[in-house]
């Protein structure tokens, strides 16, 4: 059964990558789009919201972003999520705690056969323990709506071109 939940949020995802929409579930929220180009500083990327968060649960951010054609010398950026406008695990303490990196650089990026430069893309998983979330902020997320921010800064370099997945959902502890 639970495979057959995940097989459906896969193909929801798909879906989203092709239309650039947005889908949305009492448990389950995703969002996709293309963006051209991305300017430098931080730049709030998507968002997804889920209905309301439940206690007993926790609260999982995945998200993906691929450059596609990276323009020579490369650049630099980073990712992170928040939701209702705290920071998520693995560090807690602001939103921009949690950031990941992605370093696409090199001085001798080369055109392939059709002209293109090479994509770069990346990753990651956050999480969130709702039940701590509302301990230490009372009336932000428990029987309110979970609002996911995902979040970039280009701090060098030009995002000519990315496609930008994110999902959230919750699970139980």
């Amino acid at each position: 059964m639970r495979h057959a939940g995940s097989s459906a949020v896969l193909m929801t995802l798909l879906v989203l990558t092709a239309s650039g929409c947005c889908y949305m579930s009492s448990r389950v929220a995703a969002s996709a789009t293309t963006l051209a180009p991305l300017p430098l500083g931080p730049t709030k990327l998507l968002m997804a919201t889920i209905d309301k968060g439940v206690s007993g649960h926790i609260l999982v951010v995945e998200a993906t972003m691929q450059e596609l054609g990276i323009i020579p010398p490369g650049d630099m950026m980073t990712m992170y999520p928040d939701v209702n406008g705290l920071g998520m695990q693995p560090d807690t303490s602001s939103p921009s705690a949690a950031k990941v990196y992605k370093i696409c650089f090199d001085p001798y990026l080369q055109q392939d056969g059709n002209g293109e430069y090479p994509v770069c893309g990346f990753s990651a998983v956050w999480w969130l323990d709702l039940d701590a979330a509302e301990a230490a902020h009372p009336g932000t997320v428990i029987d309110k709506p979970l609002v996911v921010t995902l979040n970039t800064e280009t701090s060098y370099g030009n995002i000519a071109n990315a496609n930008v997945a994110l999902v959230a959902h919750m699970t139980r502890k």
